[in-house]
């Protein structure tokens, strides 16, 4: 019988936490219409995901979304993006889950695609204090799906892929965790789906854990784990060469490839 996978490794967005970004825009637009515009010239932009790879700042990219909108949607746009990471819901089923399973023994990650901003929404992540490690994208220069940041992962952590289940809501990012060695479940949105599905693999605490009718409502955050937020953002900084939490300068070494800023951006690039 193959060992049992104790390396569970969460996806952020849509898996821990929700990704609304309509949402986000609405809270302060005025009209459905000018949500989404100004939602789809952040969150749906080309330069979004070069953010996550930190391969352009992020004054860049907001210099960009601007080129692409209305003056009078500049200010509804820096307020999105200000304050977007505070906006995001929690995905109480799927962070209880995963307390459940740490309990059981197992040891949780986060692997996410995400921009230096990380760093504002994690201590509202429930399962952060409890994590055993956690990379981000932008810190990296390298994305999911490549293989080479799941690689990258499990250096840094010491691990073996074939000890990991990664959990995703994108297949493509488990097709990459498939290369990479490791095996992958792709989250639908179902906590109980998931947990199945862990079961299945053998995971410890998934099989024997019953969810309890109001799993999606909030919980109370044991004191030890709260305790341990500023412990497990600093060992993300450390590994990452950056400095202490919400430090906005950047390191040597460690700057977007890409930072420049300018109103006409969006057309001249």
């Amino acid at each position: 019988m193959a060992d049992a996978i104790t390396h569970v490794v969460f996806d952020m967005g849509n898996v821990l936490m929700g990704w609304t970004p309509f949402a986000f825009a609405f809270t302060y637009a005025d009209t459905e219409g000018e949500a989404r515009e100004v939602a789809d010239s952040i969150f749906d932009s080309a330069e979004w995901p070069l953010v996550d790879a930190g391969a352009i700042s992020e004054p860049t990219m907001l210099a960009i979304a601007k080129g692409r909108l209305p003056k009078r949607l500049h200010g509804v746009l820096e307020e999105t993006y200000a304050n977007y990471h505070d906006l995001q819901p929690v995905m109480w089923a799927v962070n209880r889950l995963a307390f459940a399973l740490a309990d059981a023994g197992c040891h949780l990650y986060i692997l996410s695609n995400a921009g230096e901003r990380f760093r504002g929404i994690a201590p509202r992540i429930p399962v952060f204090g409890a994590l055993d490690g956690v990379l981000v994208s932008a810190f990296e220069h390298v994305m999911k799906p490549d293989v080479a940041i799941y690689r990258l992962f499990c250096q840094r952590n010491g691990l073996e892929p074939k000890e990991c289940v990664f959990v995703d809501d994108s297949p493509k990012n488990c097709a990459g965790a498939e290369r990479a060695g490791m095996k992958a479940v792709c989250f639908t949105g179902n906590a109980e789906r998931l947990r199945r599905d862990l079961a299945e693999l053998g995971v410890p605490g998934a099989a024997d854990y019953v969810a309890p009718k109001d799993a999606d409502e909030p919980f109370e955050i044991p004191a030890e784990v709260q305790a341990r937020v500023k412990v497990v953002m600093g060992k993300l900084l450390a590994e990452a060469g950056r400095r202490e939490p919400n430090d906005p300068r950047i390191e040597p070494g460690h700057e977007p490839l890409l930072a420049v800023e300018g109103p006409d951006l969006g057309r001249n690039l």
